[in-house]
């Protein structure tokens, strides 16, 4: 298993550094597999098609995003590359404990859409419920009755939760989504100056570098795995969770270092459907997230960045009169913003 997951990485890493291949970049989609679809459809034809992580909640379609994505992995003629999102990190959080705190988080920022959707296929509709059930203890009055109204009001009263939790769980550690969830990465290498990530660049991923980072992340990821909680979620959380970067000129320093002039990311979404160029110093930071999920209002219906094997950057969707150039990678790897 080591040497197959090493062999991956290095092929990915000397395919996408040495070749002139296109690459389609998709931001959050959040359960809507009509964005996901669209998106890949309006891209057209791709060598590499790298996903910026977010693929659940909110939306009323995740079972068909994780679907798609899982025949993705297995398509011989376009290579998926699927980053892990913060929403990935709560949902591994909230089935690996019992902690109430950290399952109500996951459940408020739209857990709840995936529990309802995997309960109603798994059969796990309770006619008559006998009283109010909760997916793990939650002892004091105030907070069972906070409990009591969320599950009423987001139609969870007549699911068997307990089990719904556990029907997830064994979906994504052994199961039909194992697939998708033992492939995540943190980062991904477009070019040599142009990295895609989900929500920023920490410190210590801009001074290991994606190689280092991703290595280490995919052994500890397959050897804690089975160990949830403090596994797979452990992995993801130290690897891949959303926290703010404390000195912006250490960071810029290792990526400058290393070559790289752009980051794409996901995750802070934009309400008019266009993306977010920015400058930090050298480094170009271009958010894509143009909030396509359903589950929110949004103008736009599908979008995506991609880097095309002439090195133009662009950034397309549903409500834009015409792409967004963001700059280009010339044939010595140097990002040139436009």
């Amino acid at each position: 298993m080591k040497q197959q997951i090493d062999a991956a990485i290095v092929c990915f890493y000397k395919s996408t550094m040495s070749d002139h291949l296109r690459t389609v970049i998709i931001p959050d989609v959040h359960g809507s597999d009509r964005a996901l679809s669209a998106s890949l459809e309006h891209a057209g034809a791709a060598d590499t098609v790298v996903t910026l992580g977010d693929y659940t909640d909110r939306g009323d379609e995740n079972r068909r995003v994780l679907n798609r994505l899982c025949s993705m992995i297995t398509d011989t003629k376009t290579r998926l590359v699927p980053l892990a999102g913060n929403h990935e990190v709560d949902m591994c959080r909230a089935l690996g404990t019992e902690d109430a705190a950290q399952v109500w988080r996951w459940l408020k920022k739209g857990g709840h859409t995936l529990l309802r959707e995997v309960a109603e296929t798994q059969g796990l509709r309770l006619r008559r419920p006998r009283k109010m059930n909760f997916p793990v203890p939650v002892t004091e009055p105030e907070k069972q009755q906070r409990w009591r109204n969320f599950i009423t009001k987001k139609d969870l009263a007549q699911i068997d939760l307990p089990a719904t939790f556990q029907a997830l769980k064994d979906m994504i550690l052994s199961g039909e989504y194992a697939p998708l969830y033992r492939s995540l990465q943190i980062v991904a290498e477009i070019r040599h100056c142009c990295w895609a990530v989900h929500a920023n660049v920490t410190n210590r991923g801009a001074k290991k570098g994606i190689d280092a980072s991703n290595r280490e992340f995919a052994r500890l990821r397959e050897a804690h795995y089975q160990e949830m909680p403090g596994g797979l979620m452990g992995m993801l959380e130290e690897f891949g969770k959303h926290i703010p970067v404390l000195d912006e000129k250490e960071r810029s320093a290792h990526l400058k270092n290393k070559g790289v002039g752009l980051i794409i990311h996901g995750h802070a979404s934009m309400s008019n459907g266009h993306p977010r160029v920015r400058r930090q110093g050298r480094l170009t930071i271009a958010g894509i997230d143009i909030a396509m999920s359903h589950g929110i209002k949004s103008p736009a219906e599908w979008g995506y960045a991609s880097v095309d094997t002439d090195g133009a950057v662009t950034v397309v969707s549903s409500v834009m009169k015409k792409p967004t150039i963001i700059g280009t990678i010339d044939d010595e790897n140097r990002f040139q913003q436009k």
